[in-house]
């Protein structure tokens, strides 16, 4: 698979096209009202010399001291590769990502936070351990997880093939980190399309065709790194991550209306998994939440999202509450909608903003009590998980910024803006950190040749 620069440049960045040209933003409003932390970020820059554009990964503490790129030993030639995101380790010591080449080459690595024991731990042409893009709006994404010593990385990669009779092929491998030469598969998946049958839904006589037996859903990883839930030939099973145990779970009363896909997610303690399912000839979408035995909590249904998107579903940080975003367009990628929560103990979902807007983003605060969201403007805001005291914090934040990561603590906020320094510059990703409530803004990157993507705060 071949990727350009352009291309992949023009996801970054697409969304901040219609952005007026801004002033440069202000190094602190306010030194003192800062949050005196030591925390790290890392993120992926991209650094321009001419015509020329050269990928790293960066550490930089959060007083923006201490800059530190950890791939400069990585012979990434420019215009030919990109970083994805990285991924911490749960100890906060090391980070694990995906050099991705535009010439179809994908290799995993690992490596210590300071820069040191660069690993590679896995190497394949046309093999994927990334999440394409699902629109205009999204990037390629690492969904490797580590385990709970920060020791192993379990990742699944996915293998495309032109051979209907070969099919694609999904594959799960566990790594320890600490001896790359011990990457091992645990498991492989085999989608063909060669059809084996076909069956009609009685409900909505929509025809069914069957191909050979294959995975049905995504490859879902705990959070723990210690097991893994997946769909294959109308069943469900949770397995562990190294290929033991592979257990049947229980039916889903809609077992008998036939399933396009099925998206599993695991709660942060990995002991809850959401369930949607997504049905052929059906404009709506089941959602379940289940014990890690499958035994289901609470479900509902919402209306079939936009064809082009994935189901946008997140876990509160306490592990009780499902957030999601539910519009009534399934055509209509850009359609004016409300954020819902749905309980663990058996409620009926709650529209949490009653305000429909078009969210570009939401997200839980680490503390699980509010959600932090973006709509069209932007407008920044806050509201409560039960949907109360929604506050307009958009003046704490800088015009021109599109992408906000909060810290493990709640208390500082990392940002990504786009800006120009001058008439003559171009538009450049520049990352800041400000404190919760708006005080203490501070640019972390003052470098005109650098884009900055992919940030991630240290645990």
């Amino acid at each position: 698979m071949k990727h350009s620069l352009l291309a992949l440049i023009s996801l970054l960045i697409l969304p901040l096209v219609s952005s007026p040209l801004s002033s440069s933003l202000a190094a602190t409003t306010d030194v003192e009202t800062r949050q005196s932390t030591e925390s790290l970020i890392a993120f992926v820059g991209y650094r321009y010399e001419e015509d020329e554009a050269k990928v790293g990964l960066f550490t930089v503490n959060s007083d923006g001291g201490d800059r530190h790129e950890l791939t400069s030993t990585l012979d990434i030639p420019p215009n030919e590769g990109t970083i994805t995101n990285p991924v911490w380790s749960p100890d906060g010591q090391r980070l694990a990502f995906v050099q991705l080449g535009f010439d179809g080459t994908y290799v995993v690595y690992a490596v210590n936070a300071d820069g040191s024991s660069l690993a590679k731990l896995f190497s394949e042409d046309n093999c994927s351990p990334v999440s394409m893009p699902f629109n205009a709006f999204s990037s390629y994404r690492f969904n490797g997880v580590w385990s709970a010593n920060s020791q192993n990385l379990v990742f699944e990669k996915t293998c495309s093939s032109d051979a209907p009779e070969i099919g694609d092929r999904t594959e799960l491998y566990v790594s320890d980190t600490t001896r790359p030469e011990t990457t091992r598969l645990i498991r492989r998946w085999i989608q063909s399309d060669v059809v084996v049958g076909i069956e009609t839904n009685p409900q909505t006589r929509a025809i069914h065709y069957l191909s050979q037996p294959g995975p049905e859903s995504n490859i879902a990883i705990s959070s723990d790194g210690e097991q893994v839930v997946f769909s294959e030939d109308r069943i469900t099973y949770r397995m562990k991550t190294d290929g033991s145990e592979v257990t049947p779970l229980p039916t889903i009363p809609d077992a008998n209306v036939f399933t396009s896909y099925t998206t599993f997610i695991w709660s942060p303690d990995s002991v809850h998994i959401a369930r949607v399912e997504r049905y052929v000839g059906i404009d709506y979408q089941q959602v379940y939440v289940l014990n890690a035995d499958g035994t289901i909590l609470n479900q509902t249904r919402r209306p079939r999202s936009y064809s082009g998107s994935s189901p946008h579903f997140l876990w509160s940080p306490d592990n009780d509450r499902l957030a999601y975003y539910q519009h009534n367009s399934p055509n209509d990628p850009f359609a004016k909608g409300d954020i819902y929560s749905l309980n663990i103990n058996g409620d009926v979902p709650k529209n949490i903003t009653q305000q429909r807007e078009y969210y570009r983003e939401f997200l839980w605060l680490p503390s699980g009590e509010q959600i932090f969201s973006i709509t069209d403007g932007p407008i920044v805001a806050l509201i409560n998980a039960d949907g109360s005291g929604l506050v307009d914090i958009t003046s704490q934040f800088p015009s021109n910024f599109f992408k906000a990561v909060w810290s493990s603590t709640g208390e500082q906020v990392a940002l990504v803006s786009t800006e120009r320094r001058s008439m003559n510059d171009a538009h450049r990703l520049s990352l800041y950190v400000t404190n919760q409530d708006g005080l203490g803004l501070m640019r972390l990157t003052d470098d005109r040749d650098l884009d900055v993507i992919h940030v991630v705060w240290q645990p």
